[in-house]
């Protein structure tokens, strides 16, 4: 558990600094008038979600299994849109489309929802 953890600990690290360069790297070429560097990483974090699922394991026979460091370290500190692109491809893998149809929709509507949320919060804390 604890090598597992670590393991998460490093790969988040550094997802989230490859995040922040690849956001960086599209308000330089692509500038700021359009979230390029979020929609880039979101899309990038989904395709790296599905390579990493095809070729990773389910398992691990040996002492370090790197699917936590790529899945939800990596990936994760990445994007976390590629663990919700892949939770609903589970979902309508097994058969259960309506139930991945209400994940995505209700993801993306309580997601925006939940942020006008917090940001009323914020400002009703600020005055």
């Amino acid at each position: 558990m604890t090598v597992t953890l670590l393991q998460i600990a490093i790969g988040g690290a550094a997802g989230a600094v490859a995040r922040y360069l690849t956001d960086r790297l599209a308000d330089l070429v692509f500038g700021t008038h359009f979230p390029v560097g979020t929609l880039a990483v979101n899309l990038i974090g989904c395709l790296l979600m599905g390579i990493a699922f095809s070729l990773l394991p389910e398992r691990s026979s040996g002492p370090v299994w790197p699917a936590p460091f790529i899945m939800t370290g990596v990936l994760g500190g990445y994007t976390t849109m590629s663990a919700y692109a892949l939770d609903a491809w589970t979902l309508a893998g097994s058969g259960r489309i309506w139930e991945a149809f209400l994940y995505l929709t209700a993801t993306v509507i309580l997601a925006m929802a939940m942020l006008c949320a917090g940001i009323a919060f914020g400002r009703w804390i600020a005055g």
